[in-house]
C-alpha cells in the first residue's frame, strides 16, 4: 500500500509508505490544501517494472557491461573488466583504423598508432603500489618511472640500483662485469677470458702440456712439437709424449735378488719406505703381501733387494 502526498500546487509530489502518513504531515506539511490518496501496484505494473530491470541489463551485457557499473554498485574489478570487454575492443579497431589509413608503407615497419588505455585501466592504490614494490625489488622500474606513472614531479634520481650480488652481461661485446669484485671477463669462441688492463689474458688451464696425438701429458720435459701464438696473445706449447709416466710400474734395478713382476715390486718397495723411512744400503726388514712375507733389503737408492719370499701360515 504507497500513500501519494500531492500539493494543492501541483509542484511537489512525494510517494511513501502507509507507516508514513504522519511522517507526510510533519515533514511536508500535507495541509493547507494539500490531498493525499492511497493506492496499490497491481500484479502486472509489478511486472512490467521487472522487465523493464531485465532489459536493461541485457543491453548492457549485449554492449559488454555489467549492469552494476551503469547502476553505480561495480567493484574496481568489475569496472576494470567491463572496460576490458566493451572498450578496449572499439579502441582495438580504431587503432587498426588509425595505421591502416594514416601511416605510409615505408613507416608500417617501425611506426604505429596507439592509444594510451592506462588511466582506464588503472587499478586501485593498494594494488599499484604493491606492483610498483615488486618492480622496485626486481629493478626493471626506477623511482622517477613510477612517480612519471603516479602523475608525480621526478625528483632527479639518473641512476639504477644494483646489489653486489649482480652480473652484468653486455651480448654486443660479450662482455661480463662483476661489480661486487669490480672484475671484467669476455666470452669468446676460446672461452672465458679475463680481462685486465685493457688486455685479454687466457684462463690458465689446469693442465697445458700436450703429447704430439693432442692428449694432456703429465709435466713438460719432453721434445717441444709446436709452438703457437693466437691473435690475442695466447701462447701454446705443445710437447712430445714422454717415455713413461709417474704410473708406469718401475721394474727392478738389482738383479742380483728374487725377481717378481714389477707390479709386485712396486708395491713391496712402497711398503718397504713406508715402514723403514730412510733406510740405508744394506738395511733389512720383513714385509707382508698377501700370502707371502719377504726378507727386503734397502740399495741405498731408494729400491729394494728382494733377498727371501716364503709362504704364510
Amino acid at each position: 500500500m504507497i500513500l501519494n502526498c500531492v500539493f494543492a500546487n501541483g509542484q511537489i509530489a512525494c510517494s511513501y509508505s502507509r507507516y508514513a502518513r504522519l511522517y507526510c504531515s510533519f515533514r511536508y506539511g500535507c495541509y493547507n490544501g494539500a490531498t493525499t490518496d492511497v493506492y496499490e501496484h497491481t500484479a502486472v505494473e509489478m511486472q512490467l517494472n521487472q522487465n523493464k530491470v531485465t532489459n536493461a541489463e541485457q543491453i548492457a551485457m549485449l554492449f559488454g557491461l555489467s549492469p552494476d557499473v551503469l547502476s553505480g554498485r561495480a567493484d574496481d574489478r568489475t569496472y576494470i573488466n567491463s572496460i576490458r570487454t566493451a572498450v578496449l575492443p572499439v579502441v582495438s579497431a580504431f587503432e587498426m583504423a588509425l595505421n591502416r589509413a594514416l601511416l605510409l608503407e615505408k613507416e608500417k615497419h617501425n611506426k604505429y598508432f596507439i592509444i594510451d588505455t592506462s588511466e582506464l585501466l588503472k587499478a586501485d592504490i593498494l594494488t599499484r603500489y604493491q606492483a610498483y614494490q615488486i618492480g622496485l625489488a626486481a629493478n626493471f622500474l626506477q623511482p622517477d618511472e613510477i612517480r612519471f606513472k603516479e602523475n608525480l614531479a621526478p625528483l632527479g634520481l639518473d641512476f639504477i640500483k644494483l646489489g653486489l650480488n649482480d652480473v652484468l652481461y653486455d651480448p654486443k661485446t660479450r662482455q661480463i662485469y662483476t661489480p661486487n669484485t669490480d672484475s671484467h671477463a669476455k666470452i669468446d669462441d676460446a672461452g672465458l677470458q679475463n680481462c685486465g688492463e685493457g688486455d685479454i689474458i687466457a684462463e690458465k688451464r689446469e693442465n697445458p702440456y700436450h703429447a704430439k696425438d693432442g692428449k694432456f701429458t703429465n709435466a713438460p720435459g719432453g721434445k717441444i712439437k709446436s709452438v703457437t701464438v693466437s691473435d690475442d696473445g695466447i701462447v701454446t706449447t705443445v710437447y712430445e709424449a714422454q717415455a713413461k709416466t709417474k704410473y708406469a710400474p718401475s721394474p727392478q734395478k738389482n738383479h742380483s735378488g728374487i725377481q717378481v713382476k714389477p707390479k709386485t715390486y712396486t708395491k713391496l718397495r712402497g711398503e718397504f719406505n713406508t715402514i723403514y723411512p730412510g733406510s740405508k744400503k744394506g738395511e733389512s726388514g720383513y714385509i707382508s703381501k698377501g700370502k707371502y712375507r719377504y726378507k727386503v733389503e734397502s740399495d741405498g737408492e731408494g729400491g729394494i733387494i728382494i733377498r727371501k719370499k716364503w709362504r704364510q701360515n
